[in-house]
């Protein structure tokens, strides 16, 4: 995820076109809905990734469009990659069970790989294509709202605990990632079972005794203990606010919860045979969910799923802490890298197989195929790299778990290469680039001829070098308006690399020790992507066709 600076808006919303009131199922006469907000800034025909947003409210109140508990960056994170937001609502509790609501979630990702795509195309009058392929479910809903002039409140755990309890009950949902924020994954903690009236939550003061349990009692009254109970999926929430610190309070938590497999995410863990990878964020100063309801959930996926990619964001502060926190904060930068790079495939996977007819690779700029302007940025970072002008933001067109390959260095990952690109500088007195020509232009990858000058600082001499630069683009970010690389190789001969034998070793080991002899905060930057995920270096025996490595006409 590259960093992105942004400011933030007077309305979260601002920068989407916001379609509300879609029907996913009906209960009892009663609609239960999802909205879906479109950037105004994504471009017709590109395939629109989809961000799912589960919201907050403590279980008992809330709906999908209540603006506070959409997290800044959150929305940032959407309007940056292009991607849908689909928020839907579902029925609460106590009038409903939490089976109830397992329910509602099965059922609305079904309506999400039924009805979505027919849906958007419609709203946009086919100008938006939603990816059901990429997918990421997120329960971050921290915002403040005023309530009685001096309570501010940031309640929703929710969002976080149906986020997960969607990957653990939906595996055919093809959730791709999951965000977490302050979820209630173990909720018989004594936290959510034992009453302390005396605990301030959220900066409200301690309860009277008795008081909490008689406004449960006086709402259970009214609308639970009747002839016919009505079905709510949404409320104002000043109205239910204190009945949700009631039940905090009290203790009660867990017992209006229930104690069935489907919905405890501490149970269903014991069954679940995978998950995709998790990012969880928690405020170190929770008053409404104690930070190891989310520790807890770790540990044991450690223990049973140890396989599970995952990436925990320990934060200080509150509940919904990071409502207000833009894109560009750096725990969120982190959280996004690894979580893009757990997601994904390892650069390894990427990798371009040919052997040349030729070892002419001089480029003809008047043959150069045309670049759409994204495409042509990546173009024009990567050879201000080649031309020693390393900056983060270029470094930061490879994706975490990247890999390059050249003649004299194989590095596979972005802290590697970071190493690598700003090493350079240090070597060569000028490198320059001299013309280049495009001579592929897929949607996964990009070709061209490059010639560049090397001048040397230690002698007075000048190398040309003339070589193929293949691109393999990153499946995720190749519709958006910062395409990242996944493979980078360059090859001067017309044979691919063996990767075996002493002068692989060497291109390796010049790759794995450069770095550490790197002490620039720039370099330093990227030092949290040197565990991205990586697989075994693939071996060829040789560099031909016999290598896997079909013969090219270039």
């Amino acid at each position: 995820m590259p960093q992105i600076t942004m400011s933030a808006p007077m309305s979260k919303f601002s920068s989407f076109n916001v379609h509300d009131d879609f029907v996913y199922k009906n209960v009892d006469g009663v609609a239960i809905k999802t909205a879906i907000l479109v950037p105004k800034s994504l471009k017709p025909g590109k395939k629109a990734p989809v961000l799912v947003h589960m919201h907050g409210g403590g279980f008992m109140t809330g709906n999908r469009l209540f603006e506070p508990w959409f997290a800044l960056w959150f929305m940032q994170w959407a309007e940056s990659v292009g991607a849908v937001i689909v928020s839907p609502d579902h029925r609460l509790l106590p009038e409903s069970s939490s089976e109830d609501m397992a329910d509602d979630i099965v059922d609305f990702w079904s309506w999400v790989h039924t009805d979505l795509s027919a849906e958007v195309s419609r709203v946009t009058s086919g100008a938006t294509q939603v990816d059901l392929e990429n997918i990421a479910v997120g329960g971050e809903s921290a915002g403040q709202y005023s309530f009685r002039a001096q309570l501010s409140i940031t309640n929703h755990e929710i969002g976080g605990f149906l986020s997960v309890l969607s990957a653990l009950t939906c595996p055919n949902a093809k959730i791709k990632a999951v965000v977490c924020q302050y979820g209630p994954l173990d909720y018989e903690v004594p936290w959510f079972t034992q009453p302390n009236h005396q605990r301030s939550i959220m900066g409200a003061p301690p309860a009277e005794p008795g008081k909490p349990e008689a406004v449960i009692q006086d709402y259970l009254t009214r609308y639970v203990d009747v002839e016919k109970i009505a079905v709510r999926t949404e409320s104002r929430v000043e109205e239910l606010w204190p009945l949700c610190v009631a039940y905090a309070h009290a203790g009660k938590l867990a017992e209006a919860l229930g104690r069935s497999d489907k919905v405890m995410p501490m149970r269903l863990i014991e069954k679940a045979e995978s998950l995709p990878p998790i990012w969880f964020v928690h405020g170190s100063g929770d008053t409404i969910v104690n930070p190891d309801c989310t520790m807890n959930f770790v540990n044991k996926v450690k223990k049973l799923l140890p396989q599970t990619p995952m990436h925990v964001s320990m934060e200080p502060g509150e509940h919904g802490f990071d409502g207000g926190v833009p894109l560009d904060e750096k725990w969120v930068q982190d959280g996004l890298s690894q979580t893009a790079a757990m997601s994904s495939k390892p650069g390894e996977q990427f990798e371009v197989r040919q052997t040349s007819t030729t070892e002419d690779y001089t480029p003809d700029p008047s043959k150069s195929l045309p670049l759409s302007p994204e495409r042509q940025a990546l173009v024009d970072d990567i050879l201000a790299l080649y031309s020693c002008q390393p900056t983060i933001r270029r470094v930061e067109r490879y994706t975490a778990d990247c890999v390059y390959d050249d003649q004299f260095v194989y590095a596979n990952d972005r802290y590697k290469m970071a190493g690598q690109w700003f090493a350079l500088p240090k070597f060569f007195k000028e490198s320059k680039n001299e013309r280049y020509e495009i001579i592929k232009n897929d949607r996964d990858l990009i070709q061209f001829k490059n010639e560049q000058s090397w001048t040397f600082k230690l002698i007075p001499k000048t190398a040309t070098i003339n070589a193929i630069v293949s691109l393999s683009l990153d499946p995720d970010t190749v519709d958006s308006d910062f395409i990242q690389v996944k493979y980078h190789k360059d090859q001067a001969n017309d044979k691919d690399y063996s990767h075996n034998g002493f002068g692989f070793q060497f291109k390796k080991f010049q790759a794995d020790n450069v770095v550490k002899l790197m002490s620039s905060d720039e370099v330093k930057y990227f030092e949290k992507d040197k565990h991205a995920a990586k697989e075994p270096v693939k071996k060829y025996g040789t560099g031909d066709e016999t290598g896997q490595a079909p013969k090219q006409d270039f």
